[in-house]
């Protein structure tokens, strides 16, 4: 308490002293650091309020760096709610603060509307002030700093959304009972001013006052960018509609209307700037994931967000350059650069629209180009640069377009994927598809969606079936898989590898799997045939899989083996003791979730479950070891001497 008054003594003598002589008097930063630290938490509300309208009549006439006075005001006003701000100093120059050249005080602006954002009422106070909404919005796209210009794009969305007038899906901007009016919204897309000032920085066209470079225009077409899908989210008519025509005509070709088309479309010169491009595709993904599909949609699969970019044949143009990259269209240098971004937003419509993607044409047209991608030689696999792009696509697509059809394995895209020359990347790839649907991949609808209790069920039943057939294929044609994976774990100098080889043996324990039944696909001879000739294969428990042939004569020896340490390796790459302490406690983590779902099948499975019995003790034991059994003292002993 001493230390804390001992403070705020120097600190007021300071204050009055930069308030006798601003100009002259240089600022004690490290005091004010030391302020910050220990005196802010627990200032009293009094004490408060007297540095508060201290330091608001001295940072306007500062002439020294007011960076350390800023960052402690901010403190001081955390606790305050924006109308407790206003009360103490109602001509807060927010124009001024939010001036792009006022770096240092565009913080101190921002966190005051941050607090308007908490409430309509308040959202409602900056909306009748357009000066302000004006100075924000051209704070966010026109400032040098990117903290800054990300502060002010949540600031904006924030104020945003606190003042919704309509909830997302609703057809129109009116305002309803138990809703707020929705001021904001009116400013930013009702202004002609504030609206018209989006278009015009993003392409520097008329732009008043603000000298801004190319580069710069860059930074806030992105921000546009990163910010719009937000916006459609909570209002997808907002960003969709023509709010002033005459504005959209001078910055756009005319086929559309609305800012999400001008941002789509018309924004971007992708012949003379790649790197934009590569943005915008990324931008056409983010839009696909964060719009979710409606029962409001064209299609019941389908959402406004993919309706939109089909309509405007964005769909096609973001795939091409992955799905048909020989096409004498593409710019062979600008390929590299946008092949990547195409196969994301390939993976992001294939994961996040599987119905649609499954009743599409484009269905034999990706795994024609996955087929082609992925077919390369076994040193390649192990020894080159992985596809990561084609994995990632691979991963993402519904497991019931993987399974082979006209009874060919070799026609599903999973078959040239290796198990013995391979790398981590295509054992992850595995992983996930084995593994079948997680908790998250089942809600694809928002819970009012009357989609959520039909083809949600069906969606998420046929994933879980197709991932239990297509493991049983792989392994029917791939005998060595198990005696593989365990080779791959062993070897901890390839690290990587040996983490992936042993997440694949746990993503099959843990698997969500559905047996089929009697009317289940694929029904062909083929897949039958591969099914264990056991009950294991109307279990569809992946634990008992891998305590079965052909994974038991390796899966359980190599789980039961004593932790390797960094005395078993001869050269590798990196941190050698790191890396045997990842891989035997990743090893030690699979034995466990055998042994615990293991117990749980016994103690619940009556005659069945007494057969495994010995085995949940000798699972039990190795489990009380821990990770490095009887070696415990030494390791953990060499892994301290390491970080010392």
């Amino acid at each position: 308490m001493a230390a804390s008054n001992d403070l705020l003594e120097r600190l007021q003598a300071h204050l009055g002293q930069l308030e006798a002589d601003p100009i002259n008097t240089d600022i004690d930063e490290r005091l004010f650091e030391s302020c910050s630290l220990a005196l802010a938490p627990g200032i009293s509300k009094k004490d408060s309020i007297t540095l508060i309208s201290q330091l608001s009549r001295i940072l306007p006439v500062l002439q020294k760096d007011p960076t350390q006075p800023i960052q402690f005001l901010v403190l001081l006003l955390e606790p305050l709610s924006f109308s407790d701000v206003l009360g103490l100093n109602a001509a807060v120059d927010f124009v001024g603060g939010l001036n792009v050249a006022a770096v240092p005080y565009n913080r101190l602006m921002l966190a005051l509307l941050n607090k308007a954002a908490t409430n309509a009422t308040d959202a409602a106070t900056i909306a009748a002030q357009p000066e302000v909404v004006t100075a924000l919005v051209n704070l966010w796209l026109c400032t040098h700093e990117a903290g800054i210009a990300k502060q002010a794009g949540d600031v904006l969305l924030a104020l945003l959304k606190v003042d919704h007038a309509v909830p997302p899906g609703a057809g129109d901007e009116q305002s309803l009972p138990g809703h707020s009016q929705g001021l904001m919204w009116k400013r930013v897309f009702g202004d002609q001013d504030v609206y018209a000032l989006i278009f015009s920085v993003c392409t520097l066209k008329s732009v008043e006052g603000i000298d801004l470079s190319k580069s710069q225009k860059t930074l806030a077409q992105a921000r546009l960018l990163e910010w719009l899908p937000e916006i459609g989210a909570l209002n997808w008519n907002a960003i969709t509609h023509a709010h002033h025509p005459e504005v959209e005509k001078r910055f756009t070709d005319g086929k559309g209307e609305g800012l999400l088309y001008f941002a789509s479309s018309n924004m971007v010169d992708t012949a003379d700037d790649v790197l934009m491009h590569r943005c915008l595709l990324e931008f056409y993904a983010t839009l696909l994931k964060t719009i979710t599909p409606t029962e409001s949609a064209g299609s019941p699969h389908s959402s406004a967000a993919l309706d939109f970019l089909i309509q405007h044949k964005l769909h096609d143009k973001a795939m091409s350059y992955y799905l048909d990259p020989a096409n004498p269209r593409h710019d062979p240098l600008d390929l590299q650069f946008l092949y990547a971004p195409s196969a994301n937003y390939v993976a992001a419509y294939v994961s996040s629209y599987p119905s649609h993607f499954l009743a599409s044409p484009l269905k034999s047209t990706v795994i024609k180009r996955l087929q082609q991608s992925l077919d390369i030689s076994p040193s390649r696999w192990a020894h080159a640069e992985s596809p990561k792009q084609d994995l990632h696509i691979l991963a993402s697509m519904p497991r019931s377009a993987l399974l082979p059809t006209n009874n060919r394995w070799s026609s599903s895209p999973l078959s040239l994927l290796p198990s013995k020359s391979t790398n981590a990347d295509a054992l992850a790839t595995l992983a996930t598809i084995f593994h079948g649907p997680s908790k998250q991949e089942i809600i694809n609808y928002p819970p009012s969606s009357p989609l959520m209790d039909t083809t949600h069920d069906a969606i998420w039943k046929g994933e879980a079936q197709a991932a239990y057939a297509l493991y049983y294929l792989y392994l029917n044609h791939n005998p060595t898989l198990f005696a593989d994976l365990a080779h791959h774990a062993s070897v901890i100098a390839l690290r990587e590898v040996a983490l992936a080889a042993i997440s694949l043996i746990r993503s099959i324990v843990t698997a969500n799997w559905l047996p089929l039944g009697p009317t289940s696909t694929p029904t062909d001879q083929e897949f039958h045939g591969a099914l264990p000739p056991t009950s294991l294969a109307e279990q569809g428990k992946g634990f008992l899989a891998i305590l079965s042939p052909p994974s038991l004569e390796y899966t359980l020896p190599y789980l039961l083996s004593p932790a390797q340490t960094f005395s078993n390796l001869v050269g590798g790459v990196g941190d050698t003791e790191n890396s045997a302490y990842r891989v035997a406690m990743s090893k030690f983590e699979c034995l466990k979730e055998v042994y615990n779902r293991l117990k749980v099948f016994v103690d619940e499975g009556g005659e069945e479950g007494k057969e495994w019995e010995d085995v949940v003790t000798t699972l039990r034991k190795k489990v009380d070891e821990g990770p490095f059994g009887g070696q415990g003292g030494e390791v953990g002993g060499r892994i301290a001497t390491m970080e010392l």
